[in-house]
């Protein structure tokens, strides 16, 4: 509905609803910085900021997204069980969409076969075959 989405209040209204944000979450992990930054650089929060908070609460996926750099930045603000392998088909071709996946270089080989399927699983444990 119009008050479910993550801008409006509605994940802390419905903590059971999973949002799986596409492309890595788009610009978020580089522009992340600016939402959550303290006010004053010289007093660090005592706690953690309400924004990164929700952030860390959803889950990513990382199609058209799989290079180090987009990677990398995504894994300082959620950890690999919260990303899972997705295209951009058919913009992209699945071939590249692996490879770049498993060439950036950003996964352990636990967290690499995590992201490709059991962390889709685990979210989604209906689709378990």
């Amino acid at each position: 509905g119009r008050d479910s989405g993550p801008g409006s209040g509605g994940a802390p209204r419905y903590p059971d609803i999973k949002f799986i944000f596409s492309h890595a979450g788009g610009t978020m992990p580089f522009l992340i910085e600016r939402a959550t930054a303290p006010t004053k650089a010289t007093s660090p929060p005592a706690v953690e900021n309400p924004t990164l908070a929700l952030l860390r609460h959803f889950h990513y996926d990382t199609g058209h997204s799989n290079n180090a750099r987009t990677l990398a930045a995504l894994k300082h603000v959620v950890p690999a069980s919260q990303i899972m392998f997705g295209t951009d088909f058919p913009y992209s071709d699945l071939a590249d969409e692996v490879r770049g996946l498993a060439d950036s270089g950003v996964f352990s080989a636990a967290e690499l076969a995590a992201v490709s399927r059991d962390n889709a699983l685990a979210l989604l444990p209906k689709r378990r075959p």
